[in-house]
């Protein structure tokens, strides 16, 4: 999978690129905050633990 930053007109967040498009993932994951790149991504935390 391939995991880039971008910015979609509000600032930047982490990305997927999927059939030509880039899906931002805190809106893909629901997330209660923006993950504003990669890294942010990596050490968000599985909310499907515990």
């Amino acid at each position: 999978m391939k995991l880039l930053t971008c910015d979609f007109g509000t600032g930047p967040r982490a990305g997927v690129p999927r059939d030509g498009r880039i899906i931002d993932v805190s809106s893909a994951l629901g997330t209660p905050h923006t993950l504003v790149d990669v890294r942010a991504l990596l050490e968000c935390p599985d909310s499907g633990s515990g």
